[in-house]
């Protein structure tokens, strides 16, 4: 990448930074980056170990167990970047400060991220992460009949008329 387009790209974050734009479409409003909600890697660990416990639970087991193990931040670190890959996933490197005051690496993952990362683990930790992710979004889920509804020109269509040919 040149510098000439690194330095564009910088200036760009800055400018989305200073006067957030949001984009909207007929029925989707795009958030700039800087006002999409994000999940750290710390709540996603929290997460996953709240999911294996109450599985645990549901068998009768103490947690942790060695079929229901405590995730590390550390081994979650480490998978990040086979999950997301290496290029990918230095996009999402943070900061955090533990409560003596030092400063450990973490992540800090957009929707999407978050989904693949929870996805790597469980299909149900994935539905709540995604459920958590949407609140965090103001709640606004995508109906699918919307788009249906709408045809290319803007005028409401129903969904039968819409489908059949």
């Amino acid at each position: 990448m040149g510098l000439a387009f690194r330095g564009a790209f910088f200036r760009l974050r800055i400018l989305v930074r200073i006067k957030p734009i949001v984009i909207k479409y007929q029925n989707i409003v795009v958030l700039p980056t800087s006002e999409q909600p994000t999940m750290s890697s710390l709540e996603m660990v929290d997460y996953i170990n709240a999911e294996r416990k109450a599985k645990a639970e549901v068998e009768g087991l103490k947690f942790p167990y060695k079929k229901y193990r405590r995730l590390q931040h550390n081994n979650f670190m480490a998978k990040t970047p086979k999950v997301l890959g290496e290029n990918q996933s230095t996009k999402f490197l943070a900061d955090y400060t533990d409560e003596k005051g030092r400063t450990y690496p973490c992540y800090r993952f957009f929707k999407r991220e978050a989904c693949l990362m929870a996805m790597s683990y469980s299909y149900e930790l994935q539905a709540q992460v995604f459920d958590h992710m949407t609140a965090l979004e103001g709640g606004k889920d995508i109906n699918l009949l919307d788009f249906l509804r709408t045809g290319r020109d803007g005028n409401q269509r129903d969904a039968k008329s819409c489908c059949s040919r």
